[in-house]
């Protein structure tokens, strides 16, 4: 069974956005796809391993909507093609999550 996780790496620049990107695993095998989407740090939850809306930035609100709806469609793609894999009985590695 295969799964798909939302992973932050933070800058080595205190203070700047770290990028987003998803982790695929299947059979012991970690593939990495990169992401544009950006956060702040304090933007993102370590324990829950998601996105925190800030209401006391205003200006970040729709930008953070947007890539926390944008993240939830990716996530739900890459689950779907992990499903067909599995329905299908076919045997499938990481690489072919990552390349569908």
């Amino acid at each position: 069974m295969g799964s798909v996780r939302l992973k932050f790496r933070a800058s080595t620049v205190p203070g700047k956005m770290g990028c987003l990107y998803y982790q695929v695993i299947h059979l012991r095998a970690v593939r990495q796809i990169k992401t544009e989407y950006r956060v702040y740090p304090w933007e993102w939850d370590r324990v829950g391993k998601c996105i925190l809306m800030s209401k006391d930035i205003d200006s970040r609100v729709v930008q953070l909507q947007t890539v926390i709806e944008k993240t939830n469609w990716d996530m739900q793609k890459l689950r779907m093609i992990i499903a067909d894999y599995e329905s299908a009985n076919d045997t499938y590695s990481v690489d072919n999550v990552v390349e569908s």
